[in-house]
């Protein structure tokens, strides 16, 4: 049995990744919102974090640096802190530099051995080893395996954790103060 994934692309779409993702941040995922403010006594806050322990994006080879530019570009908007991966063979190495703060030059085995730092593992490679889905299971970390799309609501959310937070501001029937939704 071969698992099939269907990956939303960018097929056909014209939209500008970096309008898009300023956009949707600010709309969608960068301020912190009461869900239910109708409920007396109660506060119900709904918030997207950045990943406190980053994320990595592991280059294998067949990515090309429009699509790094992007997921750099997502990882920057979010606040996620962005360590890219690759060989030092690779020929988008001095291409990159610019783009992000952290660069480290690994061959795979070394790559493996040190995803257990990240919180979460990012490839635009359609060859991705086993030997890293073997390595990211081991120490329980989700490897999203998909080319970057521009829509900001959708590409966004994986730079991100939700949090829900639920708050009861009444006393013995009494209410008191409301907190600000931060």
């Amino acid at each position: 049995y071969v698992a099939q994934f269907m990956h939303i692309t960018d097929k056909g779409n014209t939209t500008d990744y970096r309008t898009s993702y300023a956009e949707w941040y600010e709309k969608e995922f960068r301020h912190a919102r009461n869900l239910h403010p109708e409920i007396r006594g109660e506060q119900n806050v709904f918030r997207y974090l950045p990943l406190q322990d980053g994320m990595v994006l592991r280059l294998f080879g067949d990515e090309s640096l429009e699509k790094v530019k992007m997921v750099c570009l997502a990882a920057k908007t979010v606040h996620t802190p962005l360590t890219i991966s690759l060989d030092k063979d690779n020929v988008l190495l001095s291409d990159i530099s610019p783009l992000c703060t952290q660069v480290k030059t690994e061959n795979v085995e070394e790559f493996c051995k040190s995803i257990k730092k990240y919180e979460r593992v990012r490839t635009i490679s359609a060859f991705v080893p086993d030997v890293v889905f073997e390595a990211a299971a081991a120490v329980d970390k989700y490897i999203e395996q998909a080319p970057p799309v521009s829509n900001g609501r959708i590409e966004l959310a994986r730079y991100i954790q939700e949090q829900s937070i639920s708050n009861e501001y009444h006393r013995y029937g009494s209410q008191i103060e409301v907190p600000p939704v931060e």
